[in-house]
């Protein structure tokens, strides 16, 4: 006598084989939270880095940033975030902005070389960008720019 196997398993099998479908194949190539970021004299295509998953991925080892790309840290409350620049395989330069989006810190060429390679802001921040080294003085972004940007407060996490 053979037994059936009941619906209500088989059911919940393939509920699971969806669930880490989602999770290992469609939610890691769902299109990444982008905006346009205006500072200084320049206009760049900035990836959003708003929780704590996306943050602590951070550049990703990229090896370089394309002169019209940013990496923009949103954060949801002000406070001295630190940027730490040993695993960089690329210089940048970071840009710490407060609420108002006005720049508070600047420091150029950093990378994994640089001494510290911990860079804290001296004010609190919410926002760090994060540009190719060489950028802040390439497009005239000054201790007094103010970014222009949209992100939604919502995905800030």
């Amino acid at each position: 006598m053979r037994r059936q196997l009941n619906p209500i398993f088989i059911a919940m099998g393939a509920l699971l084989i969806i669930a880490v479908a989602v999770v290992y194949v469609i939610i890691p190539n769902l299109p990444q939270a982008t905006t346009t970021l205006r500072l200084g004299d320049g206009v760049f295509k900035a990836k959003v880095l708003a929780d704590d998953s996306s943050r602590a991925i951070g550049l990703d080892g990229a090896t370089t940033i394309a002169a019209d790309k940013a990496f923009l840290w949103a954060y949801p409350s002000a406070g001295k975030w630190p940027v730490v620049t040993s695993d960089n395989k690329t210089a940048v330069d970071i840009i710490w902005l407060d609420q108002d989006k006005h720049v508070v810190q600047i420091y150029t060429d950093a990378s994994a070389d640089s001494s510290p390679s911990v860079f804290v802001p001296r004010s609190n921040a919410v926002y760090v960008v994060e540009l190719a080294a060489g950028t802040v003085a390439g497009k005239a972004i000054k201790s007094d720019s103010v970014a222009v940007f949209d992100i939604n407060a919502g995905d800030i996490k």
